[in-house]
């Protein structure tokens, strides 16, 4: 296990600490640890200008800094240039990916330019949930039941990326939920369906796996 390392002016209250991250979204050996991390950025062999006009691949979390520092632009400018450090902080970090690291390593996660500015991924296809509650081992309704919620749930490796309730009432419920994959390539998923009524029973559905 890597030490803890002095993360220098990072420390303070006013700035934003970035750590830096590979390819494959692994903190990079080099990158500060501790519990001044705020955010991730890319910053293994990334390709940035250099001397003589030129352009050559570079790490470091003076590589992965830019990243924030213009993602941060961004947020300034799209909103007239008048929100603070805090501010800026606080949706950089409620936007990040969590990448699965220790908080002491990647801080929120990585940094995401679109999500802070708000721009979603496309949809994924959108599914139609029918039902009727009914009698276990029948297809008779249940007379007088009456439905509070019904619950889509997005899983990836067991942890929820995604969900949407929709409330419903009566014995049958239909509606459409959208579950948006926000990962940078396809991953096999996993999507559960969980339904309330009014007098506190549940059941969950067996997970159906998908491809997003």
């Amino acid at each position: 296990m890597l030490p803890e390392r002095s993360l220098r002016t990072a420390k303070y209250e006013w700035t934003i600490a970035v750590a830096a991250s590979n390819e494959n979204d692994e903190i990079a050996d080099f990158s500060s640890r501790g519990d001044e991390v705020d955010i991730t950025g890319p910053g293994v062999n990334v390709e940035s200008t250099w001397i003589d006009s030129g352009y050559r691949e570079a790490s470091g979390t003076s590589m992965a800094a830019p990243h924030v520092a213009g993602t941060a632009a961004l947020v300034i400018g799209r909103n007239g240039g008048e929100w603070n450090t805090d501010q800026i902080r606080d949706l950089l970090v409620d936007t990040a990916e969590n990448l699965g690291h220790d908080s002491t390593a990647q801080g929120a996660g990585l940094v995401r330019a679109d999500w802070a500015l708000g721009l979603e991924a496309e949809p994924a296809e959108t599914g139609t949930l029918t039902g009727t509650v009914t009698e276990a081992g029948t297809e008779d309704g249940i007379e007088g039941a009456d439905l509070k919620s019904v619950k889509s749930e997005l899983f990836l490796d067991g942890d929820l990326k995604d969900s949407e309730t929709t409330s419903v009432s009566g014995i049958e419920a239909e509606g459409e939920h959208n579950l948006r994959n926000r990962e940078r390539a396809p991953k096999k998923y996993e999507v559960t369906l969980t339904v309330k009524d009014r007098d506190g029973n549940t059941v969950v559905s067996e997970p159906e796996k998908i491809e997003l």
